[in-house]
């Protein structure tokens, strides 16, 4: 104890003369020059040995007064600090100031962090190290290190721990801008330093920011240098587990979360916004100097803005973030001073996991006056930011100033891949330009400025699982030699330039462009690109492509769900420009320069190769189509198409794969447009007529859309054959009404129309299938016209009224409650109702009974005219459907008609039969000339043909006996061709008489044989 308390008053001592200046240079031989001893512990045998004053890092804060070209080296060890009533260490208005630590650098797996914050383990923390001094600062309380005003200071080989404390007081008075940074806690501040070397050394666990910035002027360089889990609270094991990014992305899936709680009101703990380091350039207007930020293989990880656990994230709602600035929580730079240019250069370093509302891994903003920000062989991975920009964000906040004052952002080598793949990987705008070579972006990126240029080299931008590529506005994009797997490039108001590149295995169009022209040069492709909307490759609005000389264009495997499997183009089609062009000054048709393939390309609806644009109407004159031009001075695209494109075997032809937006109705068969003049449609009033129709676009090709109605009267009887100048009267308008319009399909579709209009021979109306924008005045658009010949209604209806324009059913029917369709112009019977005209009358006839077995007993819907024999059975037909249709005979055994041969020899058969129905009688010794017998075979004979066959209950036994009495067994029999009903009741009469005639001869022959032998 007594040691202790000597050396502290050693330490006292020392600190007075440094105060004084009277040692400051005791050590002149020291190779690093240190001119104080940071010991942890003053019995340490080295500081006891030490001929410069040494002391603990707490006698330092508590005592010192710190000037001029001083330097303070640590021993190897940890640097307590706890010092609730000192919680600042200030080092102001001096120059030449530096902190290193004594000890070799050791590495660190990062692995050992994730498993201290107790957060989710991926296999790149195991593959990531970082270097760390064994010269240790940690705090215990709450405490900041403070320099301001001085030039040249150093942070070398020095790890500093879970330091951090509020520093408001410091920052409010320079900070006079409203948009500047929420900085509350910070363990190192740093204010208007000039030129400043962070080197081998080591921020962690930090509450709030690890480092801060601000107003740095000269050159300032972090090298070799590691920023991790700043703002991370691990000190209190009751915190509530914060580290989001399992929830927010559901293990790396593109799941976007519907809330996520992130704040424990019952833990006690004050929340801070921060991350791993920021520099701030404000109010440098006086300044002369250059400024420079150069980093060199750092490492920022494990960073967090605490200060979203304020509130509550819900990603689908609108929810803005706070007014205060964000500055993300890898490395962020932010420029408030415009007067300025700051060329920031970033080699070698990683930004890794780290968490913030925007732009968390490297976050840049406001960077003005040509700033350079230079990224070379960086790589910013797993960033999690909800707003985007995960990986990279760059914005300014002042458009007026865009273009003069726009920076300069270059990628080379390096590779970004944010947590969740579905959010902005790298987010930029208002730059001059960004530049990317040999570089790989997965997620999307977003490019937005007015003028500004974009250019992609020998890179790739790949997507997992989720949609993503590039979205630029009012840019100039240039790609050569770079791959876009399942990435797709969307840009509006926009020169892009494509070279040598591939767009594979997108889950949307590869390109989308507004307003915008693409040129495509070299060997480019679009393979295997799928959309569930329009355009599988190219989705072009208002845009142009053109194919430069010399480029090989390949087209395959690209799919819509909507309209044009390959290229989709909105425009005008008989209005626009042309979309699809050729600069090809050593092309010819015989032997172009440009090749374009395109092959097994489809779409759910139109156009399997292109939908819209303007093929068939696109002329070229010589001065912009030179060496495509024939004798007459012009080409067309379908020609240059023709000479520069080879379709593959799933493709067929040009006039097959080719439409656009519908320019006209036609006639269609075996869903095929047919353009011979329709033949006129004879129909009655109230009658529905089906046509068969087709909308199609250029070439003909099939185009789905809606197609309505307009008609004309016609007068036949003064003008037979209508024309333009005679015969047409009272033309309607298109209809709009829901009933009216009717949609097309992709083949022939049958368009339904109710006939309406006077029973007249002498009247007709001509019919106009148009499309729905035809009578917009937008454009002009074919009709498909037909005449309908309007004939008188047909039998059994009629006009009641020229109001009504359709037939009606006749009194009869609807007095006998018979069903009837006025639009088809069919009745309804039922039972053995028969509904007909005779031929001797002309008006329509109803017979509650038909004939057993003449008519069919179902339910019969039929047209009186042409279709009262539907309502009979077996082939019969005319009133009560008592004949035989043409070619049909009556037969004996049944009501049928069937066809029948001449069989007459089968009278013979039925005399013999008859003979031996009288020997029959004989040898029974029946008495047939009279009595009961004779009564009832008489009886049998006569009611057969003339009553049984026109009752229902013919297979009782007593009519089977009578029937067979008649020789009628069952078995249909036609004596000749044509026999009728008639003929067949005669001949069952005949049979009987011919019986009774048999009987009395008989009966005759008896007597005189008896009389001879009695």
């Amino acid at each position: 104890m007594m040691l202790k308390v000597h050396l502290g008053m050693v330490c006292l001592v020392a600190l007075h003369i440094i105060a004084t200046d009277a040692i400051c240079t005791s050590n002149e031989s020291s190779a690093l020059h240190c001119s104080h001893m940071v010991t942890p512990d003053i019995t340490n045998d080295a500081c006891l040995k030490s001929s410069i004053p040494c002391c603990d890092i707490s006698t330092y804060i508590k005592y010192s007064s710190f000037t001029s070209n001083t330097t303070f080296c640590f021993f190897n060890g940890t640097h307590i600090i706890d010092l609730v009533e000192n919680p600042m260490l200030r080092i102001e208005n001096v120059s030449n100031i530096s902190l290193i630590g004594l000890g070799g650098l050791r590495q660190h797996s990062l692995q050992d962090k994730v498993n201290e914050y107790n957060f989710t383990s991926y296999q790149d923390d195991q593959n990531i190290t970082f270097l760390q001094s064994p010269s240790v600062i940690e705090c215990k309380s709450p405490f900041a290190f403070i320099f301001s005003n001085i030039t040249d200071l150093k942070l070398l080989s020095i790890t500093i721990q879970n330091c951090g404390t509020n520093v408001n007081n410091t920052i409010m008075p320079i900070q006079g801008n409203e948009s500047f940074p929420n900085i509350s806690s910070v363990a190192i501040l740093m204010i208007h330093i000039t030129n400043l070397i962070i080197g081998n050394t080591s921020v962690q666990n930090s509450t709030g920011y690890g480092v801060v910035g601000i107003n740095m002027l000269g050159y300032s360089q972090l090298v070799g240098s590691s920023f991790v889990g700043n703002n991370q609270y691990v000190k209190n094991t009751q915190l509530t587990k914060y580290y989001y990014q399992d929830i927010l992305c559901n293990d790396g899936s593109c799941a976007t979360p519907s809330a996520i709680y992130v704040t424990n009101a019952t833990d006690g703990l004050i929340r801070y916004p921060g991350g791993n380091a920021i520099f701030i350039y404000n109010h440098l207007k006086n300044s002369s100097q250059i400024f420079s930020l150069k980093i060199n293989s750092c490492l920022f990880t494990l960073g967090v803005d605490d200060s979203i656990s304020l509130s509550v994230y819900n990603a689908s709602s609108s929810f803005t973030p706070p007014i205060a600035r964000r500055m993300g929580t890898g490395l962020g730079v932010l420029f408030l001073d415009l007067s300025h240019s700051v060329p920031i250069n970033i080699t070698n370093t990683m930004s890794y996991r780290n968490q913030a509302l925007i732009g968390a891994n490297f976050n840049f903003q406001e960077a003005y006056k040509g700033s350079t920000i230079s990224l070379i062989n960086a790589s910013s991975t797993k960033g999690i930011s909800p707003y985007g920009g995960s990986c990279f964000y760059h914005t300014v906040d002042h458009p007026a100033l865009e273009y003069d004052n726009a920076s300069f952002i270059s990628f080379n080598g390096c590779v970004f891949s944010p947590y969740c793949s579905s959010s902005d990987s790298v987010s930029v705008s208002s730059v001059r330009s960004l530049q990317v070579i040999d570089s790989q972006i997965f997620g999307l990126l977003l490019f937005s400025s007015r003028n500004g240029i974009i250019s992609i080299i020998n890179s790739s931008l790949q997507t997992m699982n989720c949609i993503g590529g590039i979205v630029g506005v009012d840019v100039n994009v240039s790609v050569s030699n770079c791959t876009f797997n399942g990435a797709n490039m969307e840009v509006s108001n926009a020169n892009l330039e494509v070279e040598d590149s591939q767009f594979t295995n997108c889950q949307t169009t590869a390109v989308s462009m507004y307003y915008s022209s693409l040129q495509l040069r070299g060997n480019v492709s679009f393979t295997n690109n799928f959309t569930p909307s329009n355009g599988g490759a190219l989705n072009l609005y208002l845009s142009t492509v053109i194919f430069q000389a010399m480029a090989n264009i390949t087209f395959l495997n690209n799919t819509a769900l909507g309209k044009g499997g390959a290229i989709y183009i909105i425009d005008d089609p008989l209005r626009a420009k042309c979309r699809l062009t050729f600069d090809d000054p050593d092309g010819n048709l015989s032997s172009p320069g440009i090749q374009i393939f395109i092959d097994n390309s489809s779409a759910g609806i139109a156009g399997n190769v292109l939908y819209g644009g303007n093929v068939e109407g696109c002329n070229f004159d010589c001065s912009t189509a030179p060496h495509y031009c024939d004798p007459n001075n012009y080409v067309s695209l379908k020609d240059i198409f023709d000479a520069t494109t080879t379709l593959g075997q799933n493709n067929g032809n040009w006039s097959a794969m080719i439409s656009s937006d519908a320019t006209g109705v036609f006639h269609c068969a075996n869903d095929s447009v047919v353009f011979d003049t329709p033949l006129p449609i004879s129909a009655y009033p109230g009658k529905k007529v089906n046509i068969s129709i087709t909308t199609v676009g250029q070439l003909y090709g099939a185009s789905p859309d809606i197609v309505t109605y307009l008609k004309c009267d016609l007068d036949l009887m003064s003008c037979p054959n209508p024309n333009i100048n005679c015969g047409f009267t009272n033309c309607t308008t298109p209809s709009l009404k829901t009933t009216d319009i009717h949609p097309t399909h992709q083949y022939c579709t049958n368009y339904t129309y109710l006939v309406t209009g006077k029973s007249n021979k002498a009247y007709g109306m001509l019919l106009s299938l148009v499309l729905t924008r035809a009578y917009l005045g937008k454009i002009y658009l074919i009709p498909y016209q037909v005449i309908i010949n309007i004939n008188q209604c047909p039998f059994g209806f009629r006009n009641w009224s020229d109001i009504m324009s359709i037939c009606s059913a006749e009194d009869i029917l609807v007095k006998y409650h018979i069903a009837n369709d006025v639009h088809t112009l069919t009745v309804i019977r039922n039972n053995t109702i028969w509904i007909g005209n005779s031929s001797w009358n002309t008006s329509l006839a109803v017979h509650l009974h038909c004939p057993y077995d003449y008519c069919n007993p179902s339910s019969i819907t039929f047209w009186i005219t042409d279709e009262q024999d539907n309502q009979c059975n077996y082939n019969r037909t005319g009133v009560l459907c008592g004949g035989c249709k043409l070619n049909m005979s009556s037969v004996f055994g049944s009501n049928r008609c069937v066809p029948c041969a001449d069989k007459l020899w089968l009278l013979v058969p039925f005399a013999i039969m008859g003979v031996a129905l009288v020997a029959l009688l004989f040898l029974l010794n029946f008495t047939v000339s009279g009595g009961t017998i004779n009564g009832l075979i008489l009886y049998a004979n006569i009611i057969t043909p003339g009553i049984v066959n026109r009752l229902p209950f013919q297979d009782t036994a007593i009519f089977i006996f009578m029937a067979w009495l008649n020789l009628d067994l069952d078995i249909e029999i036609c004596f000749y061709n044509g026999m009728n009903t008639m003929v067949k009741t005669w001949l069952q009469f005949v049979f009987p008489a011919y019986i009774l005639l048999l009987t009395k001869c008989s009966g005759s022959v008896s007597y005189s044989y008896s009389a001879l032998i009695y």
